[in-house]
């Protein structure tokens, strides 16, 4: 489980190794008003949860329709239980609030000792989380290429996102809502803000996309680039008529370092106001451009780790 993945069997209608989180996640962001009234004819249901995205290699859209269509009872007793996933669904919502989300109520103290909290003041949510209550749920082990997986059977959806639930609790992993689309996402580093998921339908993920859109929303009528622009220029300029005085590579080496803290604006670890200071000709502050630098490198890492 260290690697952040989980592997489930087929007895639940999936087989294969998902990241951790990312089911409950997804699971609790699913429109279900839609499918109380498409009951009658389960092929109305499809459009309803067009919204549902695939996360990593398990799609929560998938198995919400298979739960409903293998429903046999009256449209009336199939609602009640559409109701009963949307109760389930705000009980998971309020226990990831409660025990995981890094902006929540108590985010100073680890996972397992808030769960401990509010398990102690007897909250409903929590009673209503109680791994033990969920007979249909087996584990055990394989091997797979030399190394033992820990492997997870369960009959249905809710038992997978208690077993996802409890996987993030055991693994004191943090959580926060995207800053872009707004869906919870397990942080892989303390200054995360936005999530992997594809957003919409640009081809991209939040983290890829969100950064981007603000850039240009503050700078959208070029600043950034303004700049960067007249002060390579002007450095230029000075560099030509006082060779002597500022010798042509000193403005390339000014011009390599101030083209990476271009980008380091760019990623928003510092302001333009910043960046317009840091790059003044005819010499960059090495120490403070290092620390960009060296911030900039560990977001790629994170990214690439992705």
């Amino acid at each position: 489980m260290s690697d952040g993945s989980l592997t489930i069997s087929e007895s639940c209608g999936y087989d294969g190794t998902y990241t951790v989180g990312h089911f409950v996640f997804d699971f609790i962001e699913a429109d279900l008003s839609h499918l109380i009234a498409s009951t009658y004819d389960f092929n109305e249901t499809l459009p309803a949860l067009s919204d549902i995205r695939e996360s990593s290699n398990i799609s929560v859209a998938g198995f919400i329709l298979n739960a409903i269509a293998s429903m046999t009872d009256t449209p009336d007793v199939t609602r009640k239980k559409i109701k009963a996933l949307q109760r389930k669904q705000a009980t998971f919502r309020s226990a990831i609030s409660s025990c995981l989300d890094i902006d929540g109520e108590g985010a100073e103290l680890t996972s397992c000792e808030r769960f401990d909290l509010l398990e102690y003041s007897r909250r409903s949510v929590i009673q209503d989380i109680a791994f033990g209550k969920n007979s249909d749920l087996k584990a055990g082990y394989v091997v797979v290429d030399g190394t033992v997986k820990s492997v997870i059977e369960c009959d249905s959806i809710l038992s997978l996102c208690y077993v996802d639930f409890w996987e993030l609790i055991k693994s004191g992993k943090r959580v926060k809502k995207c800053e872009n689309c707004g869906r919870y996402f397990v942080m892989y580093s303390s200054a995360s803000k936005y999530c992997d998921r594809e957003y919409k339908d640009t081809g991209k993920t939040c983290k890829e996309y969100a950064p981007q859109k603000n850039f240009q929303e503050k700078f959208k009528d070029g600043g950034l680039n303004e700049v960067y622009k007249k002060a390579e220029v002007n450095h230029r300029k000075r560099c030509s008529r006082y060779p002597s005085a500022y010798p042509i590579n000193d403005f390339e080496k000014w011009r390599n370092t101030a083209k990476v803290l271009k980008e380091c604006t760019e990623r928003e670890l510092l302001t333009i106001d910043e960046f317009k200071q840091l790059i003044k000709p005819p010499h960059i502050d090495a120490l403070k451009a290092e620390l960009y630098f060296a911030q900039l490198s560990q977001l790629k890492k994170d990214g690439d780790a992705k």
